[in-house]
């Protein structure tokens, strides 16, 4: 577990409360109060419904991964981390309209 919080607290998707109305089952880096996702491979944000940003590559597997990611934009981008507008969230797919769902509400652990 990283114990760092520029980003957000730790969280676990499989032990959220969310998870009893709606699954979470992977993390985003969102740009805090815009509708952007980082996408890894090409460690740049792009709008939420764009489908021709690959959008798979902003989902991430576990928080560090996530993390980690945040953590190399700052670096290249020469953000400071604890001041950055950068928060992990926990996320979905939706196949049905090919695009991924932040999910927000309350995120303590049941």
């Amino acid at each position: 577990m990283n114990n760092n919080n520029e980003f957000g607290d730790y969280f676990d998707i499989h032990n959220l409360y969310i998870n009893k109305f709606r699954q979470a089952r992977f993390y985003a880096v969102q740009w805090l109060n815009e509708d952007l996702i980082l996408n890894s491979q090409v460690n740049q944000f792009f709008p939420l419904r764009n489908k021709q940003s690959n959008l798979q590559n902003s989902l991430f597997i576990n928080f560090n991964q996530a993390y980690n990611a945040a953590k190399k934009y700052c670096l290249e981008n020469s953000i400071i981390a604890k001041q950055s507008n950068l928060i992990i969230v926990p996320a979905s797919y939706d196949f049905i309209f090919e695009r991924i769902i932040l999910l927000y509400g309350i995120i303590k652990e049941i």
